[in-house]
């Protein structure tokens, strides 16, 4: 969790929001619960946060955005300069997006799992779309001319979202290398981005 640089009250907030989402979830919690289990003050909660809402998005936005800093090493690179071309191993890129969330999977459990606000594959799919879209235009000569661009940030977005709910939901068995080895295989057998595009 990005708590570096949070004062103390702030990390009792937090601590104290997370405690009660996995004891309640989002939507039978009240600011008056979090301001008991944290010992805040009112006054305390509201100098740092509006409402509940504002904290969930928070917390969402901090995990996204640490999982986009990952992303933005593939972003860095073109398709053809080797980064998503491997001989037959694990992308390593892969392997950090898996450990970001080991790492951090009390709040990307609870956010799987329901007990956060909202729906978090709407949410994560919309973060993903949006920072595809944004690479995909700066490969746009490596683009597959049958498959828009849109579609084609669509459809990666939901690979995505749908291999993280996965392995968040069914207790994270498989180590981050076996997950990522999952998504390297299917990038290149159904994306095409293999040795002989």
């Amino acid at each position: 969790m990005a708590e570096k640089g949070l004062c103390k009250s702030d990390r009792r907030i937090r601590a104290a929001f997370i405690d009660l989402l996995e004891e309640k979830g989002f939507y039978q919690i009240r600011v008056a619960d979090i301001l008991s289990r944290a010992d805040v003050s009112r006054a305390t909660f509201y100098a740092h946060y509006e409402d509940k809402y504002q904290l969930m998005r928070v917390l969402r936005e901090e995990q996204f955005n640490g999982l986009g800093a990952i992303m933005e090493k593939v972003r860095r690179t073109r398709r053809t300069d080797g980064i998503l071309h491997w001989t037959g191993g694990t992308n390593p890129i892969f392997v950090e997006y898996f450990r970001y969330i080991q790492e951090n999977q009390r709040l990307w459990k609870l956010f799987a799992s329901g007990r956060g606000e909202g729906d978090f594959s709407d949410a994560l799919s919309h973060y993903l779309y949006h920072w595809i879209s944004q690479t995909q235009e700066l490969w746009s000569e490596d683009g597959d001319p049958e498959l828009t661009q849109e579609l084609s940030s669509v459809i990666c977005s939901w690979v995505y979202v749908a291999l993280f709910s996965k392995w968040l939901t069914t207790g994270m068995k498989e180590t981050p290398e076996e997950m990522a080895k999952a998504l390297t295989v299917f990038w290149t057998r159904f994306m095409r981005w293999d040795q002989n595009e």
